[in-house]
């Protein structure tokens, strides 16, 4: 079929990844506008090529973040979770300092000591 062959070869010339809606639109247009492609086929190759296109940067964005969360993994580095997790306790510990410091700053300055 008509259709079939002119879906590869766009597949194979457009390399889907990086191809915009509005890009496939025009290359469908043509089609239709060289009398290669019915207006009834150009909506379903526009639909089909659309969600392949969709399907594929769906596809890389979660091959990029396996492979990120892989290095991260291998890098031994901690997670953000970790990361706040630690802050707030350094937070707690210095407001516990401060706490022991003015403590004993008002015992060493209390009335009557002999100061």
């Amino acid at each position: 079929m008509v259709l079939d062959l002119i879906r590869k070869g766009i597949y194979a010339g457009l390399g889907l990844i990086v191809v915009t809606g509005e890009e496939i639109r025009r290359t469908v247009d043509r089609f239709v506008e060289a009398g290669k492609l019915s207006a009834e086929d150009s909506e379903e190759l526009f639909r089909d090529l659309t969600a392949r296109g969709e399907k594929q940067q769906q596809e890389i964005q979660d091959w990029i973040a396996e492979t990120v969360r892989s290095a991260m993994d291998r890098l031994d580095l901690p997670s953000r979770k970790q990361v706040e997790e630690l802050a707030a306790r350094v937070k707690g510990l210095e407001d516990r300092v401060d706490l022991l410091e003015d403590l004993r700053l008002r015992e060493t300055r209390a009335p009557g000591d002999g100061g």
